[in-house]
């Protein structure tokens, strides 16, 4: 599947979720589990392989969330907004 293509289709899929006032979170990561599965099962070759896909979409799954969860820049600024509300 052409990459041009699966952008606007997921930009599209998250602006619909986020119009029928699905959280930004769940919006943005049912629209990234989809491109990822629609880019590896939609081959450049043609055709629908779902097999294809699935190793990729739950390595995703495994791995991004606890690298995200566990990256100390990303922890420390809501830390500290929450430290000021804490301090005010």
């Amino acid at each position: 599947m052409d990459p041009a293509l699966l952008g606007a289709l997921g930009m599209s899929a998250a602006l619909v979720l986020l119009v029928l006032r699905v959280p930004v979170a769940f919006a943005l990561g049912v629209a990234a589990v989809g491109g990822i599965f629609c880019y590896f099962a939609f081959p450049s070759s043609g055709g629908f392989a779902p097999e294809r896909a699935m190793r990729p979409l739950f390595s995703f799954l495994a791995s991004d969330p606890y690298s995200l969860l566990h990256s100390y820049p990303l922890i420390m600024a809501p830390l500290f907004i929450g430290m000021g509300h804490v301090a005010h």
